[in-house]
């Protein structure tokens, strides 16, 4: 899928050609004046539906950017309690209140926790730098 800058370049590019072929430059004949407006009118709806899908694209990736934060913020304070959790239950353990099978279960749900917390960065890691390459 092009990106935002080629779309706008291709539109560039064509503009230049009709603003040529409306001013004659390459040695045709001048349009008419109805031409040159109905020229003008097309050179403007191209321009504003530019500018319209950049703006959404820019609002999407605003859009984007904030629920990636939210998440970030939800699996931050899940791998913290099940850090806890796991404390506890070890301390549990260590006191005879709690039995190997607690610890274990305790542990891995961290594992879980922290591996969704690295993928989770590792995914916006990737996504800043497709961002970038643009």
């Amino acid at each position: 899928m092009p990106s935002s800058r080629d779309r706008l370049q291709a539109i560039d590019h064509e503009l230049l050609l009709l603003a040529l072929e409306r001013d004659g430059a390459w040695g045709t004949p001048s349009a008419s004046p109805e031409r040159r407006e109905a020229i003008q009118q097309q050179m403007q709806v191209r321009f504003e539906q530019s500018v319209q899908t950049a703006l959404r694209e820019v609002d999407d990736a605003l859009v984007t950017r904030s629920k990636a934060g939210q998440r970030e913020l939800v699996l931050d304070r899940q791998t913290v309690s099940q850090r806890e959790i796991s404390r506890l239950t070890r301390m549990r353990f260590d006191g005879g209140q709690s039995t190997l099978l607690d610890v274990l279960d305790a542990d891995l749900k961290l594992q879980s926790a922290e591996k969704l917390q690295a993928q989770h960065r590792h995914v916006e890691v990737r996504a800043g730098g497709n961002c970038r390459q643009r």
